[in-house]
């Protein structure tokens, strides 16, 4: 039986050769000084700061092509007047901001560069990064100042270096249109979404156009593949099917030629009788920028358990649907809300449990899923969050009773509403060295079967335990790692056509876990304490390794595996 979890899965498609020791905090905006619209330059003489007005009363912006006031309007004008204009934001607030500059007080050259600046800074801070200030020629005898505002608009955008992605699909996804102000958020939303696909990664360059008043805009695509197979090895069974595991499978990032994704794992133990499972994922961005995600896979085992009179064959299937809803509300915060549905047949826990897994009736689990997650990302840190709420309202489908889940775990009800979250801290310290806190957990309203429990123990929990060592209803999870710089190793940085790296790391995990109801031979809480010594290796993109040995700092008899364990994996692809 297969532990069908997005976490679990996801796990294998991304370190198919994607696995990074030290991933780079990215940078995809490209813009140089020269690629600002440029004012003319000022004369290299140096100049007395030459006063305009004795006595400010009013400021006026202007759109491009409105008339200047006359003098009737100019005698009449008080405070910020803002004529054509579509400001960014608030227009009290843009006011209040330049007040102090003009009003009643001597307005000069230099109060005027200030005035400008309080401008740019304005529709910077709400994400309108391209705007000329200009000083037409006028009367400025009545106190008032006049100043044109052009926000330059998008000129011509073209894509570069796609290999295999449909052109005409990369513009209907394309939020930026010509002729419209350039917003950067919505930049950084469509960078985002043409990164979703792992087989690219793309940037932005701007330069000015060659209308006046306009910024052309250049989508660079650094594309890859987009086929991929791999293969691998770990030891993420349970004992009554075998700790070791066998995977191969395949990634395609261009389905029907809309940078659609399809992937496919198998996955067995050592002997295949014992298990087998079959996954697949759907990622299908759609052009208004959000995604959907289909899921499946069915599995089967045949397990050694103690007791010979007990039935030791069974199968687990899963059906999930996620649809992402991405926005953004700075260029540093990536964010999602999503919203889905799970629906699981299960007969057996062999898979889900390390102590005394059961045979009983079929159960089909249905459950509405939402939540939001994000990132947040400066030069020198990055912090990942997700918060997902689950709820089962009861019986909809047939082997729905309390009896049927009650066959698999004592106690179990056939409704619940449980939380998870999980919070990742990464800190780049000197020396390229860094540090990372997981801080993850689970909330449960009600006695869960195995499938939806927190498990804890195995190589992505707590290091130096067993996989599925203790599940419980509620939990709090707790790792550190201290990572060194990645080093090459066979290859040096001179070599461009290939290069590798390994990195070492220390650790220290911690878990705790309750129970609502205790299922022998488990306690009803328990926690668990790892401590240990890692590595990492890479060949990118083909080969990617894991090594952590754990050492456990609290034992208990339900624990096996003695005082330490290894945790390995190894992913090939191609």
């Amino acid at each position: 039986m297969y532990v069908f979890s997005f976490r679990h899965f996801l796990f294998f498609l991304c370190s198919v050769g994607l696995t990074l020791l030290a991933e780079p905090f990215r940078s995809n905006i490209a813009v140089q000084d020269q690629d600002f619209p440029q004012l003319p330059k000022p004369s290299p003489k140096r100049q007395a700061d030459r006063v305009f007005v004795e006595e400010g009363k009013a400021l006026v912006l202007l759109a491009p092509g409105e008339p200047l006031l006359g003098s009737s309007e100019r005698s009449t004008a008080q405070g910020l007047v803002v004529i054509g204009l579509d400001l960014p934001g608030p227009t009290a607030k843009l006011a209040r901001r330049l007040y102090p500059y003009y009003h009643n007080k001597k307005v000069s050259q230099s109060t005027i560069q200030e005035i400008k600046e309080q401008i740019e800074e304005f529709y910077q801070e709400y994400h309108h990064p391209f705007v000329l200030i200009e000083v037409p020629s006028q009367n400025v005898s009545e106190g008032v100042i006049q100043l044109v505002i052009v926000e330059t608009v998008v000129g011509t955008v073209k894509f570069k270096g796609q290999k295999w992605s449909n052109t005409k699909a990369l513009y209907d996804y394309l939020s930026l249109q010509p002729n419209q102000p350039i917003q950067e958020l919505e930049v950084y939303g469509d960078l985002n979404f043409f990164n979703q696909n792992p087989f690219r990664q793309a940037d932005i360059l701007y330069a000015p156009g060659t209308v006046p008043g306009t910024t052309d805009v250049t989508i660079n695509l650094n594309e890859k593949g987009p086929f991929r197979i791999y293969a691998g090895a770990d030891n993420t069974g349970v004992e009554t099917t075998g700790r070791e595991r066998l995977y191969t499978g395949f990634n395609y990032a261009n389905v029907f030629n809309l940078a659609h994704v399809f992937s496919f794992q198998f996955t067995s133990s050592y002997d295949f009788n014992k298990f087998k499972s079959y996954t697949g994922q759907y990622l299908a961005p759609l052009s208004w920028g959000h995604v959907l995600n289909l899921y499946g896979g069915y599995s089967m085992v045949h397990s050694d358990l103690p007791t010979p009179s007990m039935r030791s064959s069974g199968f687990n299937s899963q059906f999930s649907t996620r649809y992402n809803i991405p926005f953004l509300l700075s260029r540093y915060l990536e964010q999602e809300g999503f919203f889905g549905f799970d629906w699981k047949r299960l007969n057996n826990t062999v898979e889900f449990v390390d102590a005394r897994p059961v045979f009983g009736q079929f159960v089909n689990i249905t459950q509405l899923v939402f939540g939001y997650q994000g990132a947040y990302e400066r030069n020198t840190y990055r912090f990942d969050f997700d918060a997902t709420g689950y709820w089962s309202p009861g019986r909809i489908f047939s082997d729905q009773t309390d009896e049927n889940f009650m066959s698999l775990r004592p106690g179990a009800k056939n409704n619940w509403i449980y939380a998870r979250g999980d919070f990742v801290y990464v800190q780049k310290l000197p020396q390229n060295f860094s540090f990372s806190l997981t801080v993850a957990g689970q909330l449960s309203s009600a006695p869960l079967l195995p499938t939806d429990q927190y498990d804890l123990g195995g190589w992505d929990t707590v290091r130096g335990y067993e996989e599925h060592a203790y599940n419980a209803d509620n939990a709090f999870l707790g790792r550190m790692e201290l990572r060194t710089a990645p080093y090459p190793l066979l290859f040096n940085k001179k070599n461009k056509r290939y290069s590798d790296a390994i990195q070492f790391l220390a650790f220290l995990d911690y878990g705790y876990g309750n129970n609502k109801i205790a299922v022998d031979p488990l306690p009803k809480s328990e926690y668990l304490l790892g401590i240990g010594p890692g590595v990492r290796y890479v060949i990118d993109p083909w080969l990617s390794t894991r090594l952590d040995w754990g050492i456990k700092l609290h034992n208990a008899d339900i624990f096996g595996g003695g005082s330490s364990m290894i945790h390995f994996g190894v992913t090939l692809s191609y």
